[in-house]
């Protein structure tokens, strides 16, 4: 089992981030680090981010969702918060375990490869309260 590769600080309620794609946790957040001052602040690197290695097969939200679970339980739940596919990995762990999440901040989630076949995660189509026909590139 891998565990995610966490840069803590500060004391205090924790609060959790987690990255997208691009770069690791502390290239995604260096302006969060003053929440440090009144927060445990836990910012995580992926599999395959930072020291974080990444074994072949165990990519993706399943198993990250589930590495971040893992530190949600160990610290009694936390703020959390998810940027582009790290809001995928977030929004998945609070669906599965909703009482370890004390707040939720999806920023840029990159939803669409979790809406399966709904008509909302297909290119055209827009969401307002219910799916209807986007406007037509």
């Amino acid at each position: 089992m891998t565990e995610p590769d966490v840069h803590a600080a500060g004391q205090g309620p924790p609060a959790v981030l987690v990255h997208g794609t691009f770069v690791g946790g502390p290239e995604t957040w260096p302006a969060q680090a003053p929440l440090a001052d009144r927060r445990r602040l836990l910012v995580v690197d992926r599999r395959g981010y930072g020291a974080n290695p990444a074994p072949a097969g165990t990519l993706g939200w399943p198993v990250d969702s589930q590495d971040l679970l893992r530190l949600l339980e160990t610290v009694g739940g936390a703020h959390l918060v998810g940027h582009s596919y790290g809001g995928a990995v977030a929004a998945v762990a609070a669906g599965r375990r909703p009482d370890l999440i004390r707040s939720l901040v999806l920023v840029e989630p990159a939803l669409h490869g979790l809406a399966g076949d709904h008509p909302a995660g297909r290119p055209g189509w827009s969401w307002s309260g219910r799916c209807s026909p986007g406007p037509r590139p």
